[in-house]
């Protein structure tokens, strides 16, 4: 399906909710880099081209300003958000920590800067966070406890060397 075939109704306003999905991007965009496939006209690393065809006929392509003069930059952002995509998708969840959390909501914000089509990544994302914060919120919580033991005892033997030192110097 080609743009000028994609469902259209009164005022032009497209009955779903990812009216742009499965429609084929002409001419074809994206950078022409070493590793990289077309998917519905769009560059797409080759690793990732059967999991984003599945992605691009469900929601419509990920890149949706087209802009000629960013074509590289888009390109590389595309596989970036990828890489997370795929490791949502691949990762256990007793393995999401605090920096695994970081690094998709990083990468996803920099993506929605750009205006990527990635509101249903924001709700699964969303949705693994509320899931794993508890447990992550937890184990911080005993990590904090041992870092405050860990200060009070520095502290402790500051103030025990400081004495030491005056007790030397008393005996000079």
């Amino acid at each position: 399906m080609t743009m000028k075939d994609a469902p259209v109704v009164e005022n032009h306003v497209v009955i779903h909710e990812y009216p742009n999905a499965g429609i084929v991007c002409e001419p074809p965009f994206g950078a022409q880099l070493p590793y990289h496939v077309y998917v519905g006209g769009f560059s797409v690393p080759t690793g990732y081209a059967n999991m984003y065809e599945k992605l691009w006929k469900m929601y419509g392509h990920i890149v949706v300003a087209r802009d000629p003069d960013r074509s590289y930059f888009l390109t590389m952002q595309l596989g970036n958000i990828l890489h997370v995509i795929d490791d949502i998708r691949t990762r256990a969840r007793s393995t999401i920590t605090r920096d695994v959390l970081f690094d998709w909501e990083y990468n996803l914000e920099n993506s929605e800067r750009l205006g990527f089509n990635l509101k249903w990544l924001r709700l699964k994302i969303n949705t693994i966070k509320d899931a794993v914060v508890k447990n992550i919120t937890f184990t911080s919580n005993s990590v904090m406890e041992k870092m405050t033991k860990i200060a009070e005892l520095t502290k402790k033997l500051e103030l025990e060397r400081a004495a030491l030192q005056v007790l030397e110097n008393a005996e000079k």
